[in-house]
């Protein structure tokens, strides 16, 4: 690859002004919302946002792991040290939910929310899950509070298996009532009082930092464990999308940040969704992983799998794209998105976030069933016709490798280089190297070798070329498959 300051970005990247997409919630487009906005609010979030992606969607660590989760937060949230970046929380938080509806009960006016981050069924999901389930002692429990009495509201806790709603006025308990887990219109009702706020609280009970961590690593790693185990017995599309949202959604209710915990499970969707060989998604509301039901969520990732896809596919000289949804209100049916400079992020962060763009999509090629698209077509992007270019004189003179060549020419970078070290192809690996920003070098085959595992098993060529071809490839951040495991807890 040339040196970054040869390269020409508004020229290679020609959709730059279209990320912001990944970066803030697009339903709030609606709302006349945009990226400086955004950044009004929280100055460097774009940045350390951006660079978070780049982090988690080139990454060599497979599966889920919660040093992954803690990297993403620490990169997400880098601009904000009082979040404590990459550390769990201390001490209990709590995160606020919105319907999609909420009606004045004096009025009647309905008020249409295009945010929003509760569902009935989520509520119920929630309190199957969390309060009734198999977390014991339950973490959490629901808090609706009168917005103009703080010290007025309802508590849905479980006591002794026991689901109940407490009515507090000055803090004290007036009434207790248990509820039918079945039949919690009492809580929808609530839900949808303008009066009332709702909000979760996230693990109360506990009071010392020691206590806290110790809860929460032992929480991540069940939820790790489970994802891991679960995503190897998904199938088909859809039930690997699910399993992604049901454990992320999971993450993201345990709340084990003070602060930035949405952000970073999204983050870590979108990475488990391309490591998955599935197509990134721009989700219209990230804060649906709150408490809305996993249904809705799957649906929300796949539209915002249309949205990627259709950017992806944009031509170079449209300035606007309008996409369709399945939403439920009328004026979320189709949302145009224009494009909004990121003014704050310097120009190298946005090419290094594009170039990781390019690699996710290189890896994922295109698949109709799924009408997963490339950022820039084969034919326009100039880091592949600079490839085949720097390799095509090499073919030529070398016929009988052509199948490595057919592999480059289909974009897959690292079973070329896989092909070219167990051929013993030095002048051809140094080339390849030269384009290692544009895959992953670790990326393994079908059976979970790396290319420095099939360097190992080759018989062709003699000891000191494998030599010189091992240092080649460990200089350039090449691991075995013993050492990804060893080193970053994979399964």
């Amino acid at each position: 690859m040339q040196p970054r300051n040869n390269q020409d970005p508004n020229q290679l990247f020609e959709k730059k002004d279209f990320l912001y997409l990944f970066l803030i919630d697009p339903a709030r487009i609606i709302v006349n919302d945009h990226y400086e906005k955004y950044v009004g609010r929280e100055t460097g979030y774009g940045k350390s946002l951006l660079q978070a992606y780049q982090y988690a969607l080139t990454t060599p660590i497979l599966g889920m792991t919660e040093g992954l989760l803690n990297d993403i937060h620490r990169i997400a949230m880098s601009h904000l040290p009082d979040a404590n970046p990459g550390q769990y929380k201390e001490k209990p938080n709590s995160f606020a939910v919105t319907p999609s509806v909420i009606i004045d009960p004096n009025s009647k006016e309905i008020c249409k929310n295009c945010t929003f981050s509760v569902t009935h069924e989520g509520i119920q999901e929630f309190i199957d899950y969390w309060l009734l389930g198999k977390i014991q002692p339950p973490f959490h429990y629901i808090a609706f509070q009168k917005k103009n009495d703080p010290l007025t509201g309802f508590i849905v806790c479980v006591e002794e298996g026991k689901l109940f709603i407490k009515e507090i006025k000055n803090k004290k308990i007036i009434k207790k009532i248990e509820l039918d887990k079945n039949n919690l219109q009492r809580l929808y009702t609530l839900l949808k009082d303008f009066s009332y706020s709702c909000e979760v609280n996230s693990m109360p009970a506990i009071s010392s930092p020691g206590e806290m961590k110790q809860c929460v690593t032992l929480m991540l790693k069940r939820h790790v464990d489970e994802y891991n185990d679960e995503i190897k017995k998904a199938t088909s599309e859809n039930k690997k999308i699910s399993t992604i949202v049901k454990h992320t959604q999971r993450i993201a209710q345990l709340h084990a940040f003070k602060d930035g915990n949405i952000r970073t499970c999204y983050v870590l969707l979108n990475k488990l969704l391309k490591e998955n060989h599935l197509s990134l998604s721009i989700m219209l509301d990230p804060n649906r992983l709150d408490m809305c039901h996993i249904d809705l969520i799957v649906r929300t990732v796949k539209c915002g799998q249309e949205i990627y896809n259709q950017l992806m596919h944009l031509n170079s000289s449209e300035k606007k794209f309008t996409v369709t949804t399945e939403e439920e209100f009328d004026f979320m049916k189709s949302i145009t998105f224009s494009k909004q400079p990121l003014y704050d992020i310097d120009e190298n962060t946005i090419i290094d976030f594009v170039i990781t763009l390019n690699k996710v999509n290189l890896i994922e090629k295109f698949d109709p069933l799924t009408n997963s698209l490339n950022l820039f077509s084969i034919q326009k992007n100039p880091i592949h016709t600079q490839l085949l270019a720097e390799t095509e004189e090499y073919f030529s003179e070398n016929s009988k490798y052509k199948s490595i060549y057919t592999a480059l020419e289909k974009s897959d970078y690292v079973l070329a280089l896989r092909n070219a070290c167990i051929n013993n192809l030095v002048p051809l690996i140094l080339i390849l190297l030269k384009f290692k920003d544009s895959f992953n070098i670790n990326d393994p085959s079908k059976n979970g070798n790396t290319v420095l595992d099939w360097l190992e098993l080759s018989t062709i060529g003699s000891p000191e070329s494998k030599d010189k071809i091992r240092a080649l490839l460990i200089e350039n951040g090449a691991l075995t498959k013993e050492q990804i495991v060893k080193r970053y807890g994979a399964s």
